[in-house]
C-alpha cells in the first residue's frame, strides 16, 4: 500500500513536471514570436523561467541589461518591466509594442505572466512638473524715478528678485500677469517727469514631480 502510494505521488510529480516543462517552452516560444513581430531593429531576448517567470534583456556595446516582466495586474493587459532603468535604456517602440501585444496572445494560449509585482517609481525632477504645490500672486512698486525705464524692464527686476529667494524652488514658474506706468512732473514750472512703475507676477513653487519608474535612483 505504502509502495503503490509513493508511486502514485512520483507518477503525479512526473506530470506536473512535464506540464510546467511544456510550458515554459511554449512561453518561450511564444513570447519570442512576439518579439518577432515589435522588435525595431533593437537587440532584445527573452528568457523564459521554469517557474513560469520571463525576463527580457536588452543587448548593448556596454553589456547586457535584464528585467523582470510582469503582467499589470486590474488592466487587462499592460507590462511590468521590474528594472526601473530598464524603460529609460530601452526602444519604446519595442517596449510599447510588446506591452500591448504579449499579455493577449500569452492568454490565447493558456499562458499568463505573475502578477503583483510592484513596480518601483519616483518623483525626481528628470521626470518633469505634474503640478505646483503653491501658487500666489506678488505686486511691487519701483517708486518715483526718472527715464530710462519702462514696464517690461521693471518687471523683469521683479522676476530676478523673485528668483533670488530662497524660499522658492529653481523650478518655481514667474509669470508676468499685469504691470502699470504713472508719471508726474516733480518740479513744476519746469518739466522734470517722474515715473512709477508696478508689476504683479504670479509664483508656481514648490513643484510635485511626474511620477514615473524612469531613472529612479
Amino acid at each position: 500500500m505504502v509502495r503503490a502510494l509513493a508511486g502514485l505521488v512520483a507518477l503525479i510529480a512526473f506530470g506536473v513536471g512535464f506540464a510546467q516543462s511544456n510550458n515554459y517552452k511554449k512561453l518561450q516560444e511564444t513570447s519570442d514570436s512576439v518579439l518577432s513581430i515589435c522588435n525595431y531593429n533593437v537587440k532584445y531576448i527573452f528568457k523564459a523561467n521554469e517557474d513560469g517567470s520571463l525576463k527580457i534583456i536588452y543587448r548593448t556595446p556596454q553589456g547586457d541589461i535584464e528585467s523582470q516582466v510582469n503582467e499589470r495586474e486590474g488592466t487587462g493587459g499592460g507590462l511590468i518591466f521590474g528594472n526601473p532603468d530598464f524603460k529609460r535604456v530601452g526602444d519604446p517602440k519595442t517596449l510599447d509594442c510588446i506591452s500591448a501585444l504579449l499579455p493577449p496572445v500569452l492568454r490565447a494560449q493558456g499562458l499568463s505572466l505573475p502578477m503583483n509585482i510592484k513596480e518601483h517609481t519616483c518623483r525626481i525632477p528628470q521626470h518633469g512638473v505634474e503640478r505646483y504645490g503653491r501658487e500666489f500672486d506678488v505686486t511691487m512698486e519701483s517708486g518715483w524715478r526718472g527715464g530710462g525705464y519702462d514696464p517690461n524692464s521693471f518687471c523683469q527686476e521683479v522676476v530676478d528678485k523673485l528668483k533670488g529667494k530662497e524660499q522658492l524652488s529653481p523650478e518655481s514658474q514667474f509669470i508676468v500677469i499685469g504691470m502699470n506706468e504713472q508719471r508726474e512732473s516733480k518740479c513744476p514750472p519746469f518739466n522734470c517727469p517722474q515715473y512709477l512703475y508696478s508689476c504683479t507676477v504670479r509664483v508656481r513653487t514648490d513643484p510635485v514631480y511626474v511620477e514615473s519608474a524612469t531613472s529612479c535612483p
